[in-house]
């Protein structure tokens, strides 16, 4: 993996990224599309194996900041999160 320099702060960012918008779905009895926890969780843990330190998630991917940190959950690799957003 390619890593570039981050800002002033000395880290290092993966030239790929995740983005955490079109997690995997299946559907629920109800017949609505959600989040497919194990099948995210699994692409998640791989993206990280790859070498990328980098995942875009946002409110509005309902529910995709929860999926990350229970793929994160138990210090799976070493990482950092940083939340950028609106007040």
């Amino acid at each position: 993996m390619v890593y570039n320099g981050f800002g002033r702060i000395g880290e290092k960012v993966s030239r790929f990224g995740m983005g955490c918008m079109r997690l995997p779905h299946k559907t629920d009895e109800q017949g609505r599309g959600v989040i497919d926890d194990a099948e995210s969780v699994r692409m998640i843990r791989h993206a990280i194996d790859m070498g990328v330190n980098y995942f875009d998630t946002a409110y509005a991917y309902t529910g995709s900041e929860e999926v990350l940190g229970r793929a994160l959950k138990g210090g799976y690799r070493e990482g950092r999160v940083c939340n950028i957003g609106q007040e």
